[in-house]
């Protein structure tokens, strides 16, 4: 390993280091190091994103409308040859996109309701919580019914089936 003399990038000091071939030293210090790379990325970036790009995913998203816009996405990710996920995580931290919001907790008075009229459909469950002042969506009952395993096989009493 050959002896570089070198000059710190940072705080301009002088110094002697044994490096390997071809890689002389930037920094005195790992105080310097921190400070000459700060705000600098030691990783090169995958995917990046080019003006170009940035007005074609803008585009993308302030022209398409509904389910159509997944597979427009889709299509243009496959196109430019990027992840789509990626180009989404751009769209939402450029505001063109946005995240659902999860929905809120079930109150034990939602659950109570949804037990007792566990034998229904989700649309008239739907409308008897809607009595009762909740709003829920007829696939959230149906997944709740499920997590709760209020089934029709799971109801006291026997089926038509098995009668």
């Amino acid at each position: 390993m050959p002896v570089y003399e070198y000059t710190c990038e940072v705080c301009g000091a002088r110094g002697r280091a044994w490096r390997p071939e071809g890689h002389p030293p930037r920094f005195c210090s790992a105080a310097c190091r921190n400070r000459g790379l700060a705000g600098t990325s030691l990783r090169t970036v995958k995917w990046p994103i080019t003006p170009e790009l940035h007005e074609q995913i803008r585009q993308l998203y302030q022209n398409e409308v509904g389910m159509s816009k997944r597979s427009a996405v889709r299509e243009f990710a496959a196109q430019v040859g990027y992840p789509t996920w990626k180009i989404t995580r751009y769209a939402m931290q450029n505001g063109w996109a946005h995240k659902r919001k999860p929905q809120p907790m079930w109150t034990e008075k939602e659950l109570q309701i949804l037990q007792y009229y566990a034998y229904l459909s989700p649309p008239a469950i739907r409308r008897r919580l809607k009595q009762h002042g909740f709003s829920r969506s007829e696939s959230g009952i149906a997944i709740q019914r499920k997590r709760m395993r209020l089934t029709a096989r799971n109801l006291p009493g026997r089926s038509a089936k098995e009668v």
